[in-house]
């Protein structure tokens, strides 16, 4: 059996399209020590979903702290350093 996981980031009333994480194969017969997610797949799915939160709010932080405040204009860009965030779950790129 297959799963798709995938997300939806929600902002106000405008929703995104799903954005899929990963495709899971899953035993379609479980036995009691097959039954749900193996700890690799957990950390999988966790990873994917962490990377797709912190890309997704970075990019929002970005764009509102860009923003003067007096006339509306995005600020220039002076450098760029490729950033790794660290959080509970990992670093994220």
């Amino acid at each position: 059996m297959q799963i798709k996981v995938s997300i939806a980031i929600c902002r106000g009333t405008a929703e995104s399209d799903a954005l899929p994480l990963l495709m899971l194969e899953v035993d379609a017969q479980p036995s009691i020590e097959t039954l749900g997610l193996g700890l690799a797949d957990a950390k999988a799915v966790l990873t994917q979903l962490q990377a797709q939160i912190v890309t997704r709010q970075v990019e929002l932080m970005s764009t509102s702290q860009r923003r003067c405040d007096g006339c509306g204009l995005n600020r220039a860009i002076k450098d760029y350093h490729d950033v790794h965030y660290r959080s509970l779950f990992g670093s994220v790129s």
